[in-house]
């Protein structure tokens, strides 16, 4: 996936986050009308809140990884040289995977993974 692919997936990923938070948001609002009308019981109310806060505190976390991975994108030049680097000191072919996850660490590249799939790439300093 490029740099380009990835930015439109987070995005989508936002835009989908955004949609959940307004739905929890607007269920808030419906169980607050329902419960001030005496439809339903006060303490079932609370309950139901409860839950919905909790999924409003997961989707404003979400959102805010999301958005602090677009922030945290390198400048694809300098990724591209970093790699160029990189690729220098580290061959990945046919090696064992350990070898090149130490090789891959001495080189100062961080690849952090959420769910089996890749959130974030972080280059540090050759080692």
């Amino acid at each position: 996936m490029g740099q380009n692919e990835f930015v439109e997936w987070v995005e989508q990923e936002i835009t989908a986050i955004q949609a959940q938070t307004a739905a929890i948001e607007k269920k808030q609002d419906r169980l607050a009308d329902l419960a001030a009308d005496g439809i339903i019981d006060t303490e079932a109310a609370r309950r139901r809140t409860a839950a919905l806060t909790e999924q409003l505190a997961a989707a404003g976390k979400a959102l805010r990884d999301a958005k602090d991975r677009l922030t945290t994108l390198p400048d694809p030049a300098e990724m591209r040289q970093r790699l160029e680097q990189i690729a220098e000191h580290v061959d990945l072919r046919g090696r064992p995977l350990e070898e090149v996850r130490a090789d891959l660490m001495r080189a100062g590249v961080r690849i952090y993974v959420e769910e089996h799939e890749i959130v974030k790439i972080t280059f540090g300093e050759l080692h």
